[in-house]
């Protein structure tokens, strides 16, 4: 049984493979600047209007918004980009 799509996968690899490491954590770390690019490219992409807010020089919030149809009911989805050593 397929469970995740090649695309799915692959954007997973493209978000492993950037060194998100909080600098509020780890003095010197990349922050999340790098990271919050390629997700507001992927947003793009896929036809959402994106804003990026930075923080600070490592540090972005980024903003999807898709406009529905119809006025109504809002859903929002928040997550963080920083990762942290195990």
């Amino acid at each position: 049984m397929r469970i995740m799509s090649d695309a799915t996968i692959n954007l997973l690899r493209d978000l492993i493979a950037i060194d998100s490491v909080n600098p509020s954590l780890v003095h010197g770390a990349a922050g999340e600047k790098e990271i919050a690019g390629l997700i507001a490219n992927k947003l793009q992409a896929s036809g959402m209007d994106v804003e990026i807010q930075p923080i600070t020089s490592e540090r972005s919030n980024v903003i999807g918004l898709i406009e529905g149809a119809q006025k109504g009911r809002t859903l929002m989805l928040c997550g963080h980009m920083d990762t942290v050593g195990v």
